[in-house]
């Protein structure tokens, strides 16, 4: 990036990122002042790094808009800086609103959220009536975000205590079991691994409205 362009922030509609070392999860409150044009985001601060001020972002197929984080809030009155645990309104200078969607995250210039539409997770199945098979169409829910996938791969079922391999490429799984398995979103989605960040390495796996089973993130692609 050139020198000019390092002052500057770069925000997607699925990784909004700046250098202000820190992870949020994003809330669906949306308000925008007209007299200075200015975005504010209501976040629940997941983890923290050291504060800064500007950063840039990874986007899915590199769209990116240029933003200015202008100032921190919490209970309506400004800060300097926020913690794990905090409930932070963000101002965000020279955005729209509609550019900004429910599973966005901001996160850290050095250490960016990945984003991606295919992941390995570690499931515990619930006690379902039909087994889970290949090519199940599902729902994804991290945090807000709700995002339709399909299981594409059924890796390993695994012992349910002791997490060992039972056996490879299972035909299906049945209810109160454990398993390895592939999926693969219809968008690209901001994604941790579980051992990284713990608050976005969790997803829970819904079909038509009921969970079925709930993961740990294992590996990103």
């Amino acid at each position: 990036m050139a020198e000019n362009e390092g002052n500057k922030e770069l925000v997607t509609k699925l990784g909004v990122t700046t250098a202000d070392g820190a992870k949020f999860n994003k809330n669906t409150d949306i308000d925008r002042d007209k007299t200075d044009k200015t975005e504010t985001t209501e976040n629940k601060l997941e983890k923290t790094d050291e504060t800064k001020k500007r950063g840039r972002g990874r986007p899915p197929k590199e769209e990116k808009l240029i933003v200015t984080l202008s100032g921190i809030q919490i209970d309506d009155s400004p800060v300097t800086n926020a913690f794990a645990g905090d409930q932070a309104a963000l101002l965000l200078a020279g955005v729209d609103h509609q550019n900004i969607g429910i599973g966005d995250i901001i996160c850290s210039l050095q250490n960016p959220v990945p984003v991606t539409s295919c992941f390995q997770a570690h499931i515990v199945i619930f006690n379902i009536k039909n087994p889970i098979t290949r090519g199940l169409p599902i729902v994804i829910h991290q945090q807000s975000l709700m995002e339709p996938a399909v299981i594409t791969k059924l890796i390993a079922q695994l012992h349910r205590s002791t997490g060992e391999e039972v056996k490879k490429k299972p035909r299906c799984l049945s209810k109160n079991s454990s398993a390895i398995v592939e999926i693969t979103t219809q968008k690209p989605i901001c994604m941790e691994l579980y051992r990284d960040v713990k608050e976005l390495g969790r997803v829970m796996l819904r079909v038509e409205g009921t969970t079925i089973a709930a993961g740990l993130v294992t590996k990103i692609k």
